[in-house]
């Protein structure tokens, strides 16, 4: 099988339920099953979800790795060594993508001249209901930015955000000095605005943030 085109990478802790559901999502993505991955880093899950997922065999390339629990920064740069692929899409156990997710972020990098990294557009829920009423989400950035606008790096939000991996690693990823919730990807998206790399809004690139 030749190597997948872009990674999905995220991490998990006890999200048995809910990851089952997202991982799914994956099954009906619009780029061909053969050109992607989802890197899945558990940071030694006590609820069942070693069980669920080594069982698991979806219609696409699927890697779960258990690791020890030593922050979301460690488990994100840790999946990221592992992806077979250049492009690198980070987002989290209870973000639905949208069935054109993994190829609008794809397609993305292709109509793009030098390394540049994409914040897609996340949607909070109020309810549990799938699919969604639209009439009960909202946007996660909550201003009306147009497609393709360039961002702040505090809008490096790794809900629904892609880049290149080799630029990742000139990084050396996320700090790892963040042990506890957030903020490591704020730090990295400032780094990398110290180094001018573009930030654009990639609004078709879509997925659900299942978590009230």
């Amino acid at each position: 099988m030749s190597e997948p085109k872009i990674s999905v990478v995220l991490g998990t802790y006890n999200q048995k339920d809910v990851i089952k559901r997202v991982l799914e999502g994956y099954e009906n993505q619009t780029l061909n099953n053969a050109d992607f991955e989802v890197v899945v880093v558990d940071s030694m899950s006590d609820d069942g979800t070693a069980e669920a997922l080594t069982s698991y065999n979806p219609n696409y390339n699927f890697n779960y790795i258990r690791k020890e629990n030593n922050g979301k920064a460690y488990a994100r740069n840790f999946g990221v060594s592992q992806a077979k692929s250049e492009l690198i899409i980070i987002t989290d156990a209870d973000m639905i993508p949208d069935e054109k997710f993994v190829e609008t972020h794809f397609n993305a990098h292709q109509d793009t001249q030098g390394p540049a990294c994409f914040e897609g557009l996340t949607y909070n829920l109020d309810h549990y209901h799938w699919p969604p009423k639209s009439d009960s989400i909202e946007p996660y950035i909550s201003r009306d930015y147009p497609q393709g606008k360039k961002l702040g790096w505090f809008y490096f939000l790794t809900g629904n955000i892609s880049f290149p991996k080799s630029l990742f690693e000139e990084e050396k990823g996320f700090s790892e000095a963040f042990k506890g919730y957030g903020w490591e990807d704020l730090e990295l998206g400032y780094r990398l605005s110290k180094k001018s790399i573009p930030l654009y809004y990639l609004k078709t690139a879509v997925n659900y943030h299942y978590h009230v």
